[in-house]
């Protein structure tokens, strides 16, 4: 065989690899959009280079073969490849619900509190799945089936309601929306609690209802309020006996005060200290930077990257206390992480803010340095009585706010009637 067709079957090996690769990681598939042009492009230029090549001359190639050059217009770009999409369809009955969570990236390990909110209404008659604008970067394993083509999340289970997380996220659905005339919901969050924006999605025609945090910070008129939920109370298992667990989970987010919370971990010299934080997108380096952070310290935390939501609940079984850092100029919202060490039952630290210690409640430990981390830190692993029926109170106090199922039972009404006001409106047949 000639070296051309050597190369030529090596270039041809070469594509063939580079389509298994797009095929086999979907979730890459956005990242890897340019890498399939450029793979479209090569195509085109061996496909010229196959059609020109004359037959070969003692194992060379013929002389009298011209140069090949790249051709002066790109071929046509293919689409995007994408993982093949869910076979589904949900029952079409009346009065039970099918609803399309509608985000950005969901589902991420480091976005659990999306899926514990629109999973609390399956208990009311409906039935769940998602579509995710792109992949991300951290994805948790979720039973439901999961979309990146729209047209084939609307085709397959016909929604009757979109539910969005995130204002932003809502806003530029919008388009997908009004094509199908979708009715949809919208969860707002702290970090992009843009007031204008909105009142211009609850006016909207096609909004059955907007939910925001049960807080004076984030009340907003026309608005419904929803704490954060557990819904996957499965997960809630007893505390064990011998509780020597020191744990920070979050996001891999700036707004964290890494240098506090490490300087802390550094003070302790007894339990078992984790630091677990879950990749968020466009923060992929977070965990770099932490790793060689704790490369510093004489006395480390282990440090963990995207635990399972299973595994975390495991791990808070035998948790102590619970840390929760924030920058001074960030806002405090309601976080997830928090509502999870209260229903796991651990002593909780959270910044010496008002709204943090409002929201821990009346068993909070404040801080305001490091050492106020290890003095709260030592006293909890000393144990006694006292800490625990902190653990208790927490423990109470968590499942009484974040797992109770009237909340549920609330929103799936209010859900309902804003679904069937916007479809009275639109003069279509209300089924829910």
């Amino acid at each position: 065989m000639s070296e051309t067709d050597d190369r030529l079957g090596e270039m041809s090996a070469t594509l063939a690899t580079h389509s298994q690769m797009l095929d086999a990681l979907p979730a890459m598939g956005a990242a890897l959009e340019g890498l399939a042009a450029r793979i479209d492009a090569l195509d085109g230029v061996t496909g010229q280079l196959s059609a020109r090549l004359g037959p070969p001359r003692n194992g060379r190639v013929s002389p009298e073969v011209q140069p090949v050059t790249a051709p002066t217009e790109a071929p046509p770009v293919a689409p995007r490849r994408r993982r093949p999409q869910p076979s589904v369809t949900f029952p079409k009955i009346n009065g039970r619900l099918r609803i399309l969570g509608v985000n950005e990236l969901f589902p991420l390990i480091s976005e659990t509190y999306i899926r514990e909110e629109v999973i609390s209404l399956v208990p009311f008659g409906a039935d769940v799945a998602w579509f995710r604008h792109a992949p991300g970067p951290a994805q948790q394993p979720v039973p439901e089936p999961v979309f990146d083509d729209f047209e084939a999340a609307i085709a397959a289970i016909e929604p009757d309601v979109a539910i969005v997380h995130w204002l932003t996220t809502a806003k530029h659905s919008l388009p997908l929306f009004e094509q199908h005339e979708l009715p949809f919901a919208v969860r707002a969050h702290s970090f992009d609690f843009d007031q204008a924006l909105l009142r211009e999605l609850i006016e909207h025609p096609l909004c059955a209802g907007a939910w925001t945090f049960p807080s004076p910070d984030y009340s907003f008129d026309g608005a419904h309020s929803l704490s954060p939920t557990i819904s996957s109370t499965d997960l809630l298992q007893p505390p064990v006996a011998v509780r020597d667990a020191v744990v920070s989970i979050s996001a891999g987010l700036p707004k964290k005060d890494w240098p506090l919370l490490l300087d802390a971990f550094d003070l302790m010299d007894q339990g078992d200290r984790r630091l677990i934080i879950g990749i968020t997108n466009e923060h992929e380096d977070v965990s770099g930077e932490l790793a060689r952070a704790c490369e510093t310290l004489a006395n480390p935390p282990l440090l963990q990257v995207n635990v399972l939501r299973r595994d975390v609940f495991a791990l808070l079984t035998r948790t102590a206390i619970f840390v929760y850092t924030l920058r001074p100029e960030a806002r405090f919202g309601m976080p997830m992480s928090i509502v999870d060490a209260l229903c796991a039952g651990c002593a909780v630290v959270v910044p010496d803010r008002p709204e943090a210690i409002a929201f821990a409640g009346p068993d909070a430990r404040s801080y305001k340095s490091a050492d106020d981390i290890a003095r709260h830190v030592e006293e909890v692993l000393t144990g006694g009585p006292a800490i625990a029926t902190e653990w208790e109170r927490n423990r109470e106090r968590g499942r009484t706010l974040f797992c109770d199922t009237g909340a549920h039972r609330v929103f799936n009404q209010e859900l309902r009637a804003g679904i069937a006001r916007v479809r009275t409106a639109q003069g279509s047949p209300v089924r829910v």
